[in-house]
C-alpha cells in the first residue's frame, strides 16, 4: 500500500505542474493572464474525470456481494 502511495505521489508531483504549465502556455495567446486559471481547471477537471472513470470501472469489476457482506448480515 505504501509503495502505491509513493508512486502516485511521485507521478502526481511530476506530471501535475508540467501539465498545468503546458496548458497555461497553450492558452496564453487566447486568455492572457487568465491562462493559468484555465490550465489549472483543465488539469483538475481531467484528473477528476479519470478518477471517476476508474471508480466506475472498479465498481463494475467487483462482485455484487462479498463474503464479508454475507458474514455481517448473519
Amino acid at each position: 500500500m505504501s509503495c502505491v502511495l509513493l508512486v502516485t505521489t511521485i507521478v502526481g508531483s511530476a506530471l501535475g505542474p508540467l501539465l498545468v504549465g503546458l496548458f497555461s502556455d497553450l492558452l496564453a495567446p487566447t486568455y492572457g493572464v487568465k491562462s493559468l486559471n484555465y490550465g489549472l481547471m483543465t488539469v483538475c477537471g481531467g484528473a477528476a474525470l479519470i478518477a471517476a472513470l476508474c471508480y466506475f470501472w472498479t465498481a463494475t469489476a467487483m462482485p455484487h456481494e462479498s463474503k464479508l457482506d454475507r458474514a455481517l448480515k448473519q
